[in-house]
C-alpha cells in the first residue's frame, strides 16, 4: 500500500492567506475610524470598509472551506484500488476497474476520478507528495479514456482554431500599435518593444507543435508551416512532465526520441494531457 499526503507547505501556505484576508477584513473594519486628514470623507472610508468587507470577507469564507477540507485529502492505494486515506479501505475502497476516466482541473490544481456513468468518485491533489508517482499510478491502471466523450481510440490531436487566430491577431496587430507609439506618441522605446514582442510571439508559435496524428507506425507532428514524423521503433520515453507558473502545475506530454536532441513538447492539443499521453503510450506499446 502506497499513501499520498498532501504537502505541509502548501498547508502552511493555505493557512497564511487565510490569515491575510482576514487581515484586509479587519482593516476594512477599522477604516471608518481612522484619524480625519485634509481629503477625509467620512462617506468614502465607509464605501471603501465595505468594499474590503465583503470583497476580503468572501475571500476568507473561500479560503476558510478549503482549510476545512485540506485534512481530508490524503488518499492511498494498492493493487485492489484507490481511497481516501481518512475514510479507510474497508469502507473507501474505489476499485480500478471502476475508474473510467480522469479529469483534469488546471484551474483547481487537481484530478477528478470518474465512473464510466458519469459519477465522481475522487479527488486527487496536485498537491500531494509524489504526486507524480500517483499520476503514473491511475495512468496505468486506468484506461485513458476522456471522462466526458468515453472514447479512447483518437488518433487526431490539435490545437484550436482560437490559438491560431490569437496568434496572428497579436502579430499583426502589436507593429500597428508600436507604430502608433513610436510615430504618434514619440515614445520609440514602446515602438521598439513591440517590434522585439512580435519577433518573441512569431518565434515561440513557429516553434510550437500544434498538433499530432498517430500513425499505423509513427507520430506525425504537425508545426505552423512543416511537421516531421518519429517512428514508434525511435521512442525511448512518453512522460507527463510539469511546467510551473506563479505556483500552478501545468501538465503537458513530452516525447523522447532517439534522434532528437530535446525532446517533443505538447500541450493543449484539446484534450486531458493523461488522455493524450494514454493514447500515445498505448500506440508505441501495440507496435
Amino acid at each position: 500500500m502506497q499513501e499520498f499526503k498532501l504537502d505541509k507547505k502548501h498547508i502552511t501556505t493555505q493557512k497564511i492567506v487565510f490569515v491575510g484576508f482576514l487581515a484586509f477584513v479587519a482593516l476594512g473594519l477599522t477604516l471608518p475610524f481612522f484619524p480625519p486628514g485634509e481629503n477625509w470623507h467620512p462617506g468614502g472610508a465607509r464605501i471603501v470598509s465595505l468594499i474590503f468587507i465583503v470583497l476580503f470577507g468572501a475571500c476568507a469564507f473561500s479560503s476558510w472551506r478549503t482549510l476545512k477540507k485540506l485534512p481530508y485529502m490524503d488518499v492511498a492505494a494498492d493493487d485492489d484500488g484507490i481511497w481516501y486515506a481518512h475514510i479507510g479501505k474497508d469502507k473507501g475502497l474505489i476499485a480500478w476497474e471502476k475508474i473510467s476516466g480522469v479529469k483534469e482541473r488546471p484551474r483547481m490544481q487537481c484530478l477528478d476520478l470518474f465512473a464510466s456513468h458519469g459519477e465522481k468518485l475522487l479527488t486527487v491533489e496536485y498537491q500531494l507528495r509524489d504526486f507524480e508517482g500517483l499520476r503514473d499510478l491511475l495512468n496505468e491502471r486506468t484506461s485513458g479514456a476522456d471522462p466526458e466523450t468515453g472514447q479512447t481510440g483518437q488518433s487526431t490531436f490539435s490545437k484550436p482554431s482560437s490559438y491560431h487566430l490569437t496568434n496572428l491577431l497579436m502579430v499583426l496587430g502589436l507593429p500597428i500599435l508600436g507604430f502608433f507609439c513610436a510615430k504618434v506618441q514619440g515614445a520609440a522605446f514602446w515602438g521598439y518593444a513591440m517590434c522585439v514582442t512580435v519577433i518573441v510571439i512569431g518565434y515561440e508559435y513557429f516553434v510550437t507543435p500544434t498538433g499530432i496524428h498517430v500513425d499505423l507506425r509513427r507520430f506525425v507532428v504537425n508545426y505552423p508551416f512543416w511537421e516531421t514524423a518519429i517512428d514508434f521503433s525511435d521512442v525511448e520515453e512518453i512522460k507527463i512532465t510539469d511546467k510551473f507558473y506563479k505556483g500552478y502545475r501545468l501538465p503537458e506530454v513530452w516525447i523522447h526520441s532517439r534522434n532528437k536532441e530535446k525532446p517533443i513538447k505538447l500541450k493543449m492539443l484539446g484534450v486531458d494531457s493523461n488522455v493524450l499521453y494514454a493514447a500515445l503510450q498505448k500506440a508505441v506499446d501495440r507496435y
